[in-house]
């Protein structure tokens, strides 16, 4: 009698040689974040011969659902189908490609922002947020006189109205 319901195993997984190797790289890259290297982590031990979601499931600390989510979408869309979707909401104020600029521009020794030695991750997070603050809010004020930019708009209008137009 055949078996019915939600299978153990799901589809055969094959993954290729570069493909492995970007999973491994991954699962161990410091810069990855921890969701895509849970995804990578699972995706491996998947690529096993036989192995059923619950023996993954287990290994890696997820439920089986978790495995069989991972595994389908690897096996549908392959590598970038473990990226993270876009995320609703306010798109952040620095993209990810200025990221590294953003941090370069922090961290360098002659940085205005550097007022301690960087010894801790801590202390690069706070500096690069000092960097950021500046950059949103205070580099912006600074060229309208500290005022909100509103406050500014407003004031600039009504100088315009006040001005009595010449004759033309």
């Amino acid at each position: 009698m055949a078996r019915t319901g939600r299978p153990r195993s799901g589809p055969e997984l094959v993954v290729t040689e570069a493909q492995r190797q970007e999973l491994v790289r991954g699962a161990r890259a410091a810069t990855s974040t921890q969701a895509y290297a849970l995804r990578c982590r699972i995706v491996l031990a998947c690529a096993e011969p036989g192995v059923a979601n619950a023996y993954v499931a287990a290994a890696v600390g997820v439920t089986p659902m978790t495995v069989a989510k991972w595994r389908r979408r690897f096996i549908e869309h392959g590598l970038p189908g473990l990226a993270d979707e876009p995320r609703p909401g306010r798109p952040p104020s620095i993209l990810l490609d200025r990221v590294e600029q953003v941090l370069a521009e922090a961290v360098r020794d002659d940085s205005p922002f550097r007022k301690v030695p960087l010894r801790r991750l801590g202390d690069v997070e706070a500096l690069t947020a000092g960097w950021i603050a500046w950059y949103n809010q205070s580099r912006l004020m600074h060229r309208l006189g500290r005022k909100r930019p509103i406050e500014y708009e407003a004031e600039y209008y009504a100088q315009l109205t006040e001005q009595p137009v010449g004759n033309r």
